[in-house]
């Protein structure tokens, strides 16, 4: 596709990239409007930063729009914003969880998990060599953690009750029998509804987003499956501890 970056600039760049003919019928008595044509390619980013780096040597007010200028702003935004939203949204669950529980062990074991699956849903696209929108990552994270650290709850909150009357194993049993139809169902029930989004939306970056997400359900669901009870089990010397503690204290 053929796009065009529009640079305002002042009269000294013309003689350097266009004929004088042109530059009378582009120019004004102060703007000079000027539109460079080229085809969208991997090499459009990197002629696009010289020439920005050119300008910036001679003028100090310009401005360049276009597909491939929005695109790197885009990027450059949501870079910083991704590390910030990242922080909050951890901070928040961490301190609901704190509330909910009463103990700093859980909320740190269950936001890392989550944590560590969503790590790996965007390290499969790395591995993919598969690309998307930037906008998706911060969506994605944001909703992965909010939605499925339910399910990790879920099997916690059964554990801590259960193990009040029964030993780690048949504790961890147990609540992994009375927990797992519930979260199936809400997994893939999220999982579905982000497949159906990528596969039947004609908008490149709502599939881009739906995939993640369903992917992303799916791999919390086998986190959660996988290594939750286990962690459960090798710390619960330390949960154990606390609920007595804090039984003994009340």
């Amino acid at each position: 596709s053929v796009v065009a970056i529009f640079i305002i600039l002042a009269i000294t760049f013309k003689s350097f990239v266009i004929p004088i003919v042109l530059v009378l019928l582009i120019e004004s008595a102060i703007w000079m409007n000027l539109s460079i044509l080229y085809l969208q390619d991997t090499k459009t980013i990197g002629m696009t930063k010289d020439l920005k780096t050119y300008i910036e040597n001679y003028y100090e007010d310009y401005y360049m729009i276009g597909a491939i200028q929005a695109t790197e702003n885009i990027k450059t935004l949501i870079t910083e914003d991704q590390l910030m939203i990242t922080l909050a949204s951890v901070v928040a669950i961490f301190i609901i969880l704190a509330i909910t529980f009463k103990s700093f062990v859980i909320p740190i074991v269950l936001v890392l998990l989550i944590e560590s699956a969503i790590w790996m849903n965007l390290s499969i696209l790395y591995l993919q060599d598969t690309k998307t929108i930037f906008i998706g990552y911060i969506v994605v994270m944001a909703i992965q953690l909010g939605a499925t650290i339910d399910y990790a709850v879920l099997m916690t909150t059964r554990y801590v009750e259960n193990r009040k009357t029964l030993s780690p194993f048949e504790a961890i049993d147990f609540s992994y029998q009375k927990s797992f139809i519930t979260i199936m169902i809400s997994a893939l029930v999220l999982s579905v509804a982000g497949f159906t989004e990528g596969l039947f939306s004609n908008i490149s970056s709502v599939q881009d987003i739906g995939y993640l997400l369903g992917k992303g359900a799916l791999i919390s669901f086998i986190y959660i499956l996988i290594f939750l009870p286990i962690l459960l089990v090798i710390l619960d010397k330390v949960l154990i501890i606390h609920f007595k503690s804090k039984k003994k204290s009340a």
